[in-house]
């Protein structure tokens, strides 16, 4: 495998400002404060904690005397020096420090992060509140950000010896890596010709390509570990999860594999035209062709439940959510459908030209197209909420999650987009040389495909333990 290798990787926004001085300062106040920046294993003890309680409500009689017994063993005596015109408060003249202990946690929870940063530094007394789990486990919760423990951590670490600073932190980083477009870019260049489609998670990538071949992919070494071949022309989608990989292809045929053994499975014909998109659940198999027809197919048993003449032109993505079915069409209209009875449900009328892509999580619809923009949908009414523009060619892909939206198209740049306010956050213009075809992101890196037969995998959280925050 040909492999590129690192380099850091930079966005370019006009509109996209930051404040360096303060972004450094923070930044190395928060390398200063981290008492985890050391070479020990990330399986060590770094999980424990204090002890603490998931409610911003006063803390226990018990709970107050651990929290409080963990402050005072870490305080030896308070400290007077000069450094400058700095001093460090002494027990006389350090009256906040002598006010109760929960008034002192009301207190600290009104201070932004540079403060509590900060704070640390002012005396051993002080830096001790400043590492108070409960505090930082409550501004985990403020910002909405998840932490669970993997199921091979479970049996040796409890919840209330998590040290949710050096969590809290784990996260800021991350989501200011996001917010600076600070990303480490690997190149993985082994298909023949160019890369139409891709899936992944932690531990792999799929991808498949004009070269009529799927690759498997290490995600972490970005090694090529399995190649697949079955199809007769370009395979134009895939879909996988831990029991099926599912492809189509540009021959009409749609392969069904076993993700145990990578073998196949069965072969599904009767598109009479290239298969355009492809998703399944537990009960149904669903393709979407140029044929202008949707295909449902009852898994296991392979049979054909219903074809559903969909559109009057091309089909060039279909999303499923529960038994609502999704579909984007050259005829420049999305259609929302019921599955089990095949009954139309609602039509999105907006874009000025065919609508390529599409993302639907229930209640949202994104869509792209060859008009240049990006569409926002609220799935019930079939309003248009806002449109996004900024892209110089075909919408080709987008995925869209939790409030943000990453697209790519023929302008060869992949962008990251606010959905709440329609802001352009990220635009990266150089990854690719040629148009690009898929992109996904979770919250941890961005990854696309393109004609340039490269797969980009745009890295947020290297170096950062995300065990435990993704």
């Amino acid at each position: 495998m040909n492999f590129k290798g690192h380099r850091q990787y930079q966005h370019r926004h006009s509109q996209y400002n930051v404040n360096d001085d303060h972004r450094k300062y923070v930044e190395q106040n928060l390398q200063q404060q981290d008492p985890f920046n050391s070479n020990e294993s990330q399986h060590s003890s770094r999980f424990l904690g204090y002890n603490v309680t998931p409610s911003t409500r006063p803390l226990p009689s018990s709970s107050r005397q651990r929290t409080r017994h963990h402050v005072e063993k870490r305080t030896s005596a308070t400290l007077l020096t000069k450094r400058g015109s700095f001093y460090l408060p002494t027990a006389e003249n350090d009256l906040i420090s002598q006010l109760p202990f929960e008034l002192i946690l009301q207190i600290i929870q009104h201070l932004d992060l540079h403060s509590m940063l900060i704070l640390g530094l002012v005396s051993r007394r002080w830096r001790s509140f400043s590492l108070i789990g409960e505090e930082w486990h409550r501004r985990m919760q403020q910002q909405g950000w998840k932490f669970h423990l993997p199921n091979y951590l479970q049996p040796y670490v409890s919840l209330d010896r998590i040290d949710w600073r050096y969590w809290y932190i784990q996260r800021y980083r991350l989501e200011q890596r996001w917010k600076l477009g600070r990303v480490n870019a690997s190149f993985l260049s082994d298909h023949k010709d160019g890369v139409y489609c891709l899936q992944f998670d932690d531990r792999k990538i799929i991808s498949g390509s004009r070269d009529r071949t799927i690759k498997i992919w290490d995600a972490v070494s970005f090694q090529c570990v399995r190649t697949l071949v079955g199809h007769e022309g370009s395979v134009l989608c895939l879909h996988y999860n831990q029991d099926y990989l599912v492809t189509g292809s540009s021959d009409a045929t749609v392969i069904v594999w076993c993700m145990r053994e990578l073998k196949q499975l069965t072969r599904i014909r009767g598109h009479t035209a290239k298969i355009s998109e492809i998703c399944f659940n537990d009960d149904y198999l669903i393709s979407g062709s140029r044929d202008h027809t949707i295909r449902i197919t009852r898994m296991k048993t392979w049979e054909l439940v219903r074809v559903i003449p969909a559109h009057d032109g091309h089909i060039n993505a279909i999303k499923l959510h529960g038994s609502h079915l999704l579909s984007a069409s050259k005829d420049r209209t999305l259609r929302l459908w019921d599955i089990e009875t095949g009954q139309l449900l609602q039509e999105y009328v907006g874009h000025d030209d065919a609508v390529s892509c599409a993302a639907f999580d229930g209640t949202t619809i994104v869509s792209g197209s060859l008009d240049k923009t990006i569409k926002i949908w609220n799935a019930q009414t079939g309003e248009c909420l806002r449109t996004l523009e900024g892209h110089l060619g075909l919408v080709r892909a987008l995925s869209f999650s939790q409030g943000r939206i990453v697209s790519a198209g023929y302008d060869q740049s992949i962008r990251v987009w606010d959905a709440d306010t329609g802001e352009c956050l990220l635009n990266y213009q150089d990854g690719h040389t040629a148009w690009v075809f898929d992109v996904k992101f979770d919250e941890k890196r961005i990854v696309s495909a393109s004609q340039d037969r490269n797969i980009l995998v745009m890295d947020f959280a290297n170096g950062l333990d995300t065990r435990c925050i993704c």
